[in-house]
């Protein structure tokens, strides 16, 4: 299936955690995963606490040419609930046309992709995107702009809203003002910087496990994608 892109509207919303989840609760759905750092210079293993894995990484890749193996790849690739394809510090800059020819290769070999972040140019036209979005005025008004910026030929993003427990109300009025699907609304719990700070991969237990099997559960089935007019 296509990739799944996470990005949020704003930063700091925990988009990266939820990409995370997202590939956790796929894989324990026996699906052949891989979680893919849309930013070449992110540091993704260090969110699901595999950082001192070795495998390949973004900078590995810099010199790519010709036809990629996806199998290969992914074989390479540090894992624990699923293979990651994470940047470095290193500061190498891949080529457009090799971040696109991994993340294609990568597709198709797996059942689900799932991208921390758009990736360069943007998410593909068959692409799914979740958005993660807040709900306070200003972080509407960033989900705003993210919107009426939206290419008129690609499907419209599922929004997952991020805030309080209390607000979960306003999640409704959120999608609603956007226009967008509501898959679920992603509350601010304690359990994520800690699982962070004691290396554990995020959302394989608790509320964002079950945030992130609503999520799937929208964008994995058939018919998932919302049409823009």
């Amino acid at each position: 299936m296509p990739a799944i892109h996470v990005t949020g509207a704003s930063g700091g919303l925990g988009a990266s955690v939820l990409a995370a989840a997202l590939a956790a609760r796929a894989a324990r759905r026996r699906l052949r995963t891989v979680l893919v750092d849309g930013d070449p210079l992110g540091a993704l293993d260090v969110t699901c606490g595999i950082e001192h894995e070795d495998g390949y990484r973004w900078s590995d890749l810099t010199d790519l040419d010709g036809a990629v193996d996806g199998r290969l790849l992914a074989a390479g690739l540090p894992k624990d609930e699923c293979p990651v394809l994470a940047g470095d510090v290193s500061g190498a800059r891949v080529p457009e046309a090799v971040h696109r020819a991994v993340l294609a290769a990568i597709t198709e070999v797996a059942d689900v992709v799932v991208v921390d972040g758009p990736g360069p140019g943007g998410p593909d036209a068959d692409a799914s995107t979740v958005l993660v979005a807040g709900v306070s005025p200003r972080r509407v008004a960033d989900a705003d702009r993210v919107v009426l910026g939206w290419p008129a030929d690609e499907g419209l993003p599922v929004l997952v809203t991020r805030g309080p427990r209390r607000d979960e109300d306003l999640a409704e009025v959120v999608a609603a003002h956007l226009g967008l699907p509501l898959a679920a609304h992603l509350p601010d719990v304690p359990r994520f910087p800690v699982d962070e700070a004691a290396g554990r991969w995020p959302g394989t237990a608790g509320s964002l496990a079950r945030v992130a099997d609503r999520v799937l559960d929208s964008v994995v089935e058939p018919g998932h994608r919302a049409v823009a007019s």
